[in-house]
């Protein structure tokens, strides 16, 4: 206990968590910055090494040194007379506004990743006849490129679409993750949701190579996945993939699904990064039912207050359920964020 008191009076704690938030802020902005400049991927493994060797000599230097009104000092150089904690208060508040002002940031640049970059890089894509040039059309879609519609719902009773809706969500997010494949936005791509038309003119319009389609038909005791991705250029069918399994089977149905598709785009992901595109981020199957309809519920803009709590009470449930799953506290980080904008433009 009094290791611990000790470790808050030298404020190791305060600095390990200043740490954590500033080196994941310092990963995610990399992430976003180092592709931009063709950097090698082992660039941003570099950063994220040194990052994580940087955390054990950051916690001896704030244990051995003080912050003091002269500057920082170490503790053995500290007169008897003037006892370390003398500016204890002091400097724990300012490390508390550091934190504050890291966790402020972190969570805006999530926001701004999610609603604004994200977008962009997917908008960036060429369409048809956006531009005054004459381009081949056989030039203006690059093949490497994909648009995930909405799953239908074949359930008998119909009441599967937030399972639907969802998992083709998250194997969109997925797929957004693979370096070299162009995903269509999912604002494009889910306004097909019930369209007759057909696959190669959907691909027209949206100006991708490729389209994956798919089904779900769900029962309490059994749950059957249909995908299919489909060729543009002649409406054949590259990959196709039946899931009857167990519900507890629908974590590995995403995850494989997702695999099965970068490698079938064949996309240049070696398997580590194959391994770390296709991970749900739990493996509480309740959970994950949760965070999915959440999900769902937060396709559409238009929802109401209503659905947006249901939505949040959904990934507070899943976050409650596996505590690990960072995808459903990055959701609900981004529920509060949204609740907060209208009052500081008030």
């Amino acid at each position: 206990m009094n290791f611990i008191s000790e470790l808050r009076r030298r404020n190791v704690i305060r600095m390990a968590g200043l740490y954590l938030v500033g080196a994941w802020l310092i990963t995610q902005v990399a992430s976003t910055v180092f592709p931009a400049f063709d950097l090698p991927e082992w660039a941003l493994r570099g950063v994220i090494l040194l990052l994580a060797i940087g955390f054990i000599p950051a916690l001896i230097i704030s244990w051995v040194f003080e912050l003091t009104p002269d500057g920082l000092r170490r503790e053995d150089d500290i007169a008897p007379v003037e006892p370390i904690d003398s500016d204890e208060p002091n400097t724990a508040r300012r490390m508390d506004r550091m934190l504050l002002v890291i966790v402020t940031l972190a969570l805006a640049y999530f926001a701004l990743d999610k609603f604004v970059l994200a977008p962009t890089r997917i908008a960036a894509i060429p369409v048809a006849g956006s531009s005054t040039a004459t381009v081949p059309e056989s030039q203006s879609v690059t093949d490497k490129s994909i648009a995930v519609l909405p799953f239908a719902d074949f359930s008998a009773q119909g009441d599967q679409g937030w399972f639907a809706d969802g998992l083709a969500e998250e194997i969109l997010n997925a797929l957004a993750r693979t370096p070299d494949l162009l995903v269509s936005a999912r604002t494009s791509s889910f306004r097909y949701k019930g369209s007759e038309l057909a696959i190669p003119e959907i691909a027209k319009e949206l100006d991708v190579a490729h389209v994956l389609e798919g089904s779900v038909r769900s029962t309490p005791q059994r749950i059957r996945v249909t995908a299919q991705l489909i060729r543009a250029a002649d409406g054949f069918q590259l990959w196709s993939q039946i899931y009857d399994r167990d519900p507890a089977d629908m974590i590995e149905i995403q995850e494989d699904l997702a695999r099965q598709i970068a490698q079938a785009m064949q996309t240049s992901m070696d398997p580590a990064a194959l391994s770390a595109m296709d991970k749900v981020g739990t493996r509480s199957v309740e959970a994950y039912q949760a965070y999915i309809r959440a999900v769902a519920l937060s396709l559409d803009g238009s929802i109401d207050v209503s659905d947006r709590k249901q939505s949040y009470a959904y990934l507070e449930q899943a976050r409650t359920l596996d505590p690990n799953f960072a995808a459903a506290h990055a959701r609900a980080a981004g529920f509060w964020l949204r609740q907060r904008l209208p009052m500081k433009k008030s």
